[in-house]
């Protein structure tokens, strides 16, 4: 296996990317959420600048939303 990691790395990473690095070290800190209860309508201008975002009920996050779980509802709704 530790073969094939390092075969891939350079389709998976981008070169400066350091595989090694931590979730924690990456990941967005400035987040945008949406609630359960938010329409599709009010929250497709905010997919332009992400790809997915957590779904928040107050303090809990109950699921994540994408632009591929959207599919071709975001770009009616964009439209």
């Amino acid at each position: 296996i530790r073969d094939i990691v390092e075969n891939l790395k350079p389709l998976l990473f981008l070169p400066e990317a350091n595989p090694e690095a931590k979730v924690g070290e990456l990941m967005s800190k400035s987040l945008t959420v949406v609630a359960p209860s938010d329409v599709l309508s009010a929250i497709s201008s905010k997919f332009t600048n992400v790809s997915g975002m957590p779904v928040m009920n107050g303090s809990e996050c109950v699921g994540v939303i994408s632009k591929k779980d959207l599919g071709d509802d975001l770009s009616k709704t964009v439209a």
